[in-house]
């Protein structure tokens, strides 16, 4: 009976006596450690432990003996244990102490986890986190070298995030920044804002790019022409449209001034023809 509990554990379950002589061991335990039950029974569990752990774990054991006072029981810990190859293996432990009718000393039992695959989608995260860290960097160089604004707006939410170069652009300071879509959609000039704002429905709506030229009105009534690049990304918890602007004033200035040079020129040569003609 005692055997069928132990082996239908899924995971590691082992009982050691007061010197660490293991008792049981339940099949789940070849699985990871490598070690058949009946190899292991009869051996200190020590060797399931690498160096300073084992003799650690050694004094503990004498030091319970002696005091029994249990300073680690019935308190998980992660440690790495060692598997019979020698390779290491991340754990979580949780240690009792139990008294057997009829035996002097108790025994302890220890339920393993083993958090292999726990600790390599750990390490997963961090090495992707930190990947989008390093890419984060470098945009954030690259967007600073073409003095460019970069913004962030959850439409979810409303919620919107602005770099420095961005509150430059739009010539408000971070103290009045109201943080939201909404109020920067405001600050358009009204002839180009129903424009944008179909143009970034439509980037939602069909995963496209967003790119439209505008005018931005400043606080002191000034006129400035941006351009806006941008791209939605879509979730189940929000839709954020991640995108940049920079300032296309000086482009403006001299296509209208071509504008009206191309104009004035073809309206001198219609007079010319105009005259020739009378």
């Amino acid at each position: 009976m005692a055997r069928a509990v132990l082996d239908a554990s899924v995971h590691p379950l082992i009982t050691i006596d007061s010197h660490g002589t293991v008792l049981s061991a339940s099949l789940s335990v070849e699985g990871v450690f490598g070690w058949r039950p009946e190899e292991l029974e009869g051996r200190n569990v020590s060797v399931l432990m690498p160096e300073p752990l084992s003799s650690a774990h050694d004094e503990f054991l004498r030091a319970y003996r002696e005091s029994g006072e249990p300073s680690v029981l019935g308190r998980p810990r992660e440690f790495e244990a060692m598997h019979k190859d020698g390779s290491p293996i991340p754990i979580e432990l949780c240690a009792s102490r139990a008294d057997v009718p009829g035996r002097q000393d108790p025994i302890f039992v220890g339920l393993i986890h083993d958090l292999s695959t726990h600790k390599e989608a750990e390490r997963e995260r961090q090495r992707l986190e930190e990947a989008l860290k390093s890419r984060e960097r470098r945009l954030k160089l690259a967007i600073d070298a073409a003095n460019m604004g970069w913004w962030e707006w959850n439409t979810k939410t409303d919620a919107l995030r602005w770099s420095d170069r961005q509150f430059e652009l739009f010539g408000v300071s971070p103290e009045a920044f109201e943080g939201t879509g909404t109020s920067a959609l405001a600050r358009l000039h009204p002839d180009d804002r129903q424009r944008v704002e179909a143009a970034l429905q439509q980037a939602v709506k069909c995963q496209t790019q967003f790119r439209e030229d505008f005018r931005a009105i400043q606080p002191d009534g000034t006129v400035r022409w941006l351009a806006g690049l941008a791209h939605a990304i879509t979730s189940d918890e929000s839709i954020l449209i991640c995108g940049v602007n920079f300032d296309i004033s000086e482009r403006k200035k001299q296509e209208e001034e071509l504008g009206i040079l191309v104009e004035t020129s073809l309206l001198l040569v219609w007079e010319a023809d105009a005259q020739g003609l009378a």
